[in-house]
């Protein structure tokens, strides 16, 4: 493990971060109507929807045996519960949205826009790029935890103001008057990288930005390498604020 390495990594990747930071939906996040962020919502649901489908073509790529076992833990725990007696990942993002005071029919007659379209059309791209670079698992680990985990996490907590002052709550205990989140709390947590750099991650350290950030260390070994990583957290990032782009003119 090369330390200097890991460190331009962490400094590339905080700067990819704070490029969706200032992307203008977020910077607006209070001040935009509720209908304009029910929209938001709603369009963000149908990446959410396609996770499943994506992360599994993904497993069919990984060569690692052990880097498959993490992926299909973190599939498996879409849908909790083996009778079928707790909520899906997917049901409980619409619980939220509902929660939230959108109408259940609303979100159900709501179609993808173009751009929402043309945005998985990417992902999916992305994620058959990735067998392109000779370095094993290296691409499709950089895809899975920056594009599916990290940005996500990021994303959520971003939402995270403007959903608690709208009455649903994120921490892990619930305000007053508040109604727990089902998904965005939770995937706040979960998802996130819980150290600030890559070089801190330890054996206690679960998150499933966590536990692909540890196969990802054992393969950033060289320049190139490096340099792999970046150029699709680069593509990830962009395919991110094009998402919220589709906003910017409502704004």
């Amino acid at each position: 493990m090369d330390s200097l390495l890991l460190k331009n990594f962490d400094e590339i990747e905080n700067d990819f971060i704070k490029r969706l930071r200032q992307h203008p939906v977020f910077v607006n996040i209070m001040s935009i109507n509720d209908e304009l962020f029910g929209k938001v919502l709603m369009q963000r649901r149908f990446l959410s929807i396609y996770f499943t489908p994506m992360y599994d073509i993904s497993i069919d790529i990984l060569e690692s045996e052990n880097a498959k076992i993490i992926a299909r833990k973190i599939v498996r725990e879409e849908y909790p519960g083996e009778d079928g007696n707790r909520l899906s990942h997917r049901e409980s993002l619409f619980s939220d949205i509902v929660s939230l005071g959108y109408n259940k029919d609303a979100i159900l007659s709501t179609r993808k826009t173009s751009s929402t379209r043309d945005v998985l059309g990417d992902m999916f791209d992305l994620i058959y790029l990735s067998r392109s670079f000779n370095k094993g698992d290296l691409g499709i680990l950089s895809i899975l935890r920056f594009l599916f985990e990290v940005l996500v996490s990021e994303e959520y907590f971003m939402y995270k103001k403007r959903i608690e002052h709208m009455g649903l709550c994120c921490s892990e205990t619930s305000a007053p008057n508040s109604i727990r989140s089902k998904f965005y709390g939770p995937h706040i947590l979960y998802d996130s990288k819980t150290s600030k750099s890559i070089l801190d991650i330890g054996p206690n350290q679960i998150s499933h930005s966590d536990q692909l950030t540890k196969l990802l260390n054992e393969l950033i070994v060289d320049e190139e390498a490096l340099s792999i990583v970046c150029s699709l957290m680069e593509k990830s990032i962009k395919i991110k604020c094009k998402f919220y782009s589709q906003f910017t003119q409502y704004i």
